[in-house]
Order: C-alpha cells, then sequence, then structure tokens
C-alpha cells in the first residue's frame, strides 16, 4: 500500500477545480442511518442499518475575482439554485488508476469571512444528491 500526499487531490463541483490552489482542505463524510427498530417490550433497544448518505466539505484561502469562473461567483450562484451539479473527488491526484468519487451534488452551504487582520477563508459543503460511484480516472 502506498502512502498517500493530499497536495495532489482534487475537487470538482460544477466544473471549477475547488482546490486548483484555492483549498487547503477537503473532508469526504460517509455515513449511514441509524433505524431504531425498537418495540414496547424490549429490553434493550434494537437497530438496523439505513439508507448511505454522503457530503463533502471544503476549506481555503477565498478568491474575490469576478469572473465567471472564479470561486466566489461559481459558488453563490449555486446556493439555492435548485439544481444539482457533477461533483467530483480524487483524494490522491489525476494520476491513472487513482480512486475517483462521482456523483451529483448540490451546496447546502458557502461562508466567507476572516478574523480582524487575518486572511479571508471561505468553507463550503456539498451533499451529494444520488448513488456516487467509486472509480478510477482513467
Amino acid at each position: 500500500m502506498a502512502f498517500i500526499v493530499g497536495k495532489d487531490q482534487y475537487l470538482v463541483f460544477n466544473g471549477l477545480n475547488l482546490t486548483n490552489s484555492l483549498a487547503a482542505e477537503v473532508k469526504m463524510n460517509v455515513g449511514g442511518q441509524e433505524v431504531d427498530v425498537s418495540t414496547i417490550g424490549n429490553a434493550w433497544q434494537h437497530f438496523r442499518q439505513g439508507q448511505a448518505s454522503l457530503s463533502i466539505t471544503a476549506s481555503g484561502v477565498w478568491d474575490s475575482g469576478t469572473a465567471a469562473t472564479s470561486l466566489d461567483t461559481v459558488m453563490f450562484a449555486n446556493i439555492n439554485n435548485g439544481g444539482t451539479k457533477l461533483t467530483e473527488y480524487v483524494p490522491g491526484g489525476s494520476a491513472s488508476n487513482a480512486v475517483l468519487y462521482r456523483a451529483n451534488g448540490f451546496l447546502t452551504s458557502y461562508e466567507v469571512g476572516a478574523p480582524v487582520n487575518g486572511k479571508v477563508g471561505w468553507a463550503a459543503t456539498i451533499r451529494i444528491a444520488d448513488t456516487p460511484t467509486r472509480t478510477t480516472v482513467a
């Protein structure tokens, strides 16, 4: 097993590469529901596995560009726009056969802010809206 360095990872949302010197951190969270199926009279709670879900969070240095492809322009335009966008995350970089997660997602949050006299940063959460695929980069 090879050690993977995160510097080559990439996250693309709606055609914008968020890790192209903009994102300082990307995390993917995969989880499953915990469904309580207990009945009256059970001495212990009983659980079953429910549906799985996936979300991706990213954060980094804010880009104040006004071009149609700038981080702020793309992210702000996609808050609550009612549609899903192609989302791709490759934790190990774009080398051939690297693991690629792909699905349609929507932006659930986009934050911009900074401490006084600090650099302006951004953070975003993308909720995957359908079943993701786990494949490899061609």
